[in-house]
């Protein structure tokens, strides 16, 4: 399994609950792994980029993967707590992402892409740029 990684030069600071932010993360890519389970040409991209929403800017994080990518029927409720197709699995994990995010301003998106089976972004006021940042609850730089 290859990892890729990009991150923009532009995102200098992220402000956010460290912790939050490690489960966030460590909930993106242990989706991403499961759903590339027995592909042995599977690629993971993690990205950060700095985007416009809302007159605003914001960090994203992308998590991608090359794998089967979500049912089309459950695209729209994978972030929905005890949604899964895994065996295995709990349905938790995009949850708590969707929660993470919200909790720190932000949206979450996920979608089946021509480039990547599978997507999640991430995009919250996390950059501490210019004070047009709000510092989420227990924040570190």
């Amino acid at each position: 399994m290859a990892l890729d990684v990009h991150l923009e030069s532009a995102v200098t600071s992220i402000v956010a609950d460290r912790g939050r932010l490690r489960q966030l993360l460590h909930n993106l890519l242990t989706n991403a792994v499961e759903a590339l389970e027995g592909q042995p040409d599977g690629a993971i991209t993690v990205a950060t980029r700095l985007v416009m929403r809302n007159a605003e800017e914001v960090a994203e994080i992308v998590v991608e993967d090359n794998g089967p990518g979500f049912q089309r029927e459950l695209l729209g409720q994978v972030f929905d707590p005890y949604v899964t197709t895994k065996p295995r699995g709990t349905g938790l994990g995009l949850a708590i992402v969707r929660k993470i995010v919200e909790e720190h301003g932000g949206h979450v998106t996920a979608d089946n892409r021509p480039t990547a089976a599978h997507a999640c972004a991430s995009s919250c006021r996390w950059i501490n740029q210019r004070g047009a940042s709000r510092p989420a609850r227990g924040a570190a730089a």
